[in-house]
């Protein structure tokens, strides 16, 4: 749900009012279901909607308007190994790799 509402309200709307407009329905979203004095479905639900949609656009967001990729990406590690903690940490990789091997001493 968050991805496909920035991605409209992005290019419908540009993306600096779509972060200007999803920051607003997240603060009112949140205002409303904090002021609820017991659980009411439709806060509950528009608190956890503007959260996705929120969440998404502050992650789109960097990297559409100030241009930097996800770390992984932009160490140039491949998709299927991205979610690897030793493919994160630079410099550590085959330390923290639980089947490497080290030498004797």
């Amino acid at each position: 749900m968050g991805e496909t509402t920035w991605d409209w309200s992005a290019n419908t709307l540009g993306p600096v009012p779509a972060i200007v407009l999803s920051g607003l329905g997240f603060v009112v979203a949140v205002a409303l279901q904090l002021r609820q004095r017991s659980y009411r479905p439709w806060a509950y639900w528009f608190a956890v909607l503007m959260v996705s949609v929120f969440g998404t656009t502050c992650a789109d967001a960097v990297h559409v308007v100030l241009g930097r990729a996800v770390p992984s990406v932009d160490r140039g590690v491949p998709r299927g190994r991205a979610g690897r903690v030793r493919d994160l940490v630079p410099g550590r990789g085959d330390a923290l790799d639980p089947q490497h091997r080290h030498p004797a001493s």
